[in-house]
Parts: C-alpha cells; sequence; structure tokens
C-alpha cells in the first residue's frame, strides 16, 4: 500500500464508486476524482453548495455509478436537514454537475439484468423503494414534483485570461410537459449570473 495523497480521503466509504478507469468519492474538501496517480477535485464549480450541506451527515452520504447515463449519483443531505434530501449527479462526458432536491434516498442501488440496461433505484426512510428516471413526480402517492438544475463546467476557451461573452446559447432538451426552463450565465467569475426563463409548453 502506498501513500498517494496527504489529507484527502472518503468521508464516507459509502460515497465512493469506480466510473470506469477512476475513482469517485466525497470528501470534506468536495468531491474528488482518482485515476491512480493524484486525485483531483471535480467539485469547484459547486463549492457554495457542497459549503451548505450538513457536514454532521456526509459520513452518511451514499454514491453509485449509473453507467448508463454515465454519471456518479452521491445522496446528502442539505443544510440543517437530519436525511438525505439531495442528489449531487455529476455527468463525467461533459464534467456538469445536476442537483435534484427532495429526493430522501438513504440509500442508491442498481438492478443489473439482462433483459434491460441497469436500473436505478433507491430506498427512503420509510422503508420504500423507488425507481429513478421513471416519471416525473417524487412520490406517486404526494405526486410532488421534482426540482433539478444543471451546472456546467466553467468554460474558458484554454483562455482564462480573456474577457469573454455569450453571441449566442442554445438549449437542447427532450421536453416532457409544460414548465419553465431558467438558463443563468456568469462570466469571468461574476458572483451575479444573468438569467432568462424560456417558458415550454406542450402543443
Amino acid at each position: 500500500v502506498d501513500l498517494v495523497s496527504q489529507g484527502i480521503g472518503a468521508c464516507s466509504g459509502w460515497s465512493i464508486a469506480v466510473v470506469e478507469n477512476a475513482i469517485i468519492f466525497l470528501s470534506d474538501r468536495g468531491f474528488y476524482e482518482f485515476t491512480g496517480s493524484v486525485p483531483v477535485l471535480i467539485s469547484d464549480g459547486i463549492q457554495n453548495t457542497l459549503l451548505g450541506l450538513n457536514q454532521t451527515r456526509t459520513e452518511f452520504s451514499h454514491g453509485i455509478h449509473y453507467k448508463r447515463r454515465f454519471q456518479y449519483w452521491c445522496s446528502v443531505s442539505d443544510g440543517a436537514s437530519t436525511t438525505h434530501d439531495l442528489i449531487c449527479v455529476y455527468d463525467y462526458v461533459s464534467k456538469g454537475w445536476t442537483f435534484f432536491e427532495g429526493i430522501a434516498a438513504n440509500c442508491l442501488a442498481l438492478e443489473r439484468s439482462g433483459v434491460s440496461m441497469d436500473r436505478l433505484f433507491h430506498g427512503n426512510y420509510s422503508s420504500i423503494v423507488f425507481q429513478q428516471d421513471s416519471g416525473n413526480v417524487d412520490d406517486d402517492t404526494l405526486q410532488t414534483a421534482i426540482a433539478a438544475s444543471f451546472t456546467t463546467h466553467p468554460i474558458d476557451m484554454d483562455a482564462p485570461e480573456l474577457f469573454k461573452r455569450f453571441r449566442f446559447l442554445r438549449l437542447f432538451f427532450n421536453q416532457q410537459g409544460n414548465y419553465n426552463v431558467t438558463v443563468t450565465y456568469n462570466t469571468d467569475f461574476g458572483a451575479v449570473g444573468t438569467s432568462t426563463s424560456v417558458s415550454q409548453s406542450v402543443a
């Protein structure tokens, strides 16, 4: 056994997941990806969100590799919550982050079937199991809508020292109902972003 990094490690063994040729885990400094040399921080763009987590419950965080979507999911507790109520999703292809709020995922699990691709499930705190990517509400009984957001990786165009601006920003998604989509962008590390709401309605 060789020491590869001093002071960086998983705050929860359950947060560790093998993702392709790497290992992703949650530490007290954020999410790291380890490919065999040194751990690399991959959550610098969402540090404000991670600083708002209930730090006394990070030891219970639970992560899993959702290979079907090329994603790593990790269930955590936000704010003063004493149960998991936020899922952090890392897309390791686009290097972006998505957040699902209000999903009480005590644990995550995959069903591997020879008939279909891996299906993702979570268990809540009432001993009920739910299937992910099925419907657009959190609970079949309560019919609570799921709030979701997606954060891209910083786009510096290999020239972080230059001032940049958007000429066009194109958004592509598979519409599932009558929802509004709010797009916020920040330029050159601006503290306050510019937001535009796009109204979507099914004809």
